[in-house]
């Protein structure tokens, strides 16, 4: 009698984790070598994410089908390879890459500022 209890109850924690384990992995799909988590938040929106070493890539669509078409473009987006201006800075030469610098700088500083800079490298630096 003893042990037809006990092997009853294993089989309940047996069907309880099987359960959770069930719910913890039904919410991802798999794309190549990526295994992808997703979510469906309260408004009926689907999100995936997906951060690693050398890949972010986030994305949310009103329906599976969407998210799934959505994320494979993202991740082939992001695996191709960068033009080699990109890839090697050094390559560019310096006026080219002082006027990439200025460009960006013209936004994060005040005009007046920005002017001081642009006179610098105009009259100093070329």
């Amino acid at each position: 009698m003893e042990l037809q209890g006990a092997h009853r109850n294993s089989d309940a924690l047996l069907g309880l984790s099987f359960c959770f384990y069930v719910r913890q992995y039904r919410k991802i799909f798999a794309h190549e070598d990526v295994i992808v988590p997703y979510r469906l938040r309260k408004d009926g929106v689907y999100e995936a994410r997906v951060r690693r070493k050398d890949l972010h890539i986030e994305v949310s669509a009103r329906d599976f089908a969407a998210l799934k078409e959505k994320f494979i473009c993202a991740l082939h987006k992001e695996e191709e390879p960068a033009p080699e201006a990109v890839k090697n800075p050094a390559a560019a030469n310096f006026g080219e890459f002082t006027l990439q610098w200025l460009e960006v700088k013209q936004s994060l500083v005040k005009p007046s500022r920005f002017l001081a800079k642009y006179c610098f490298y105009d009259q100093s630096l070329i």
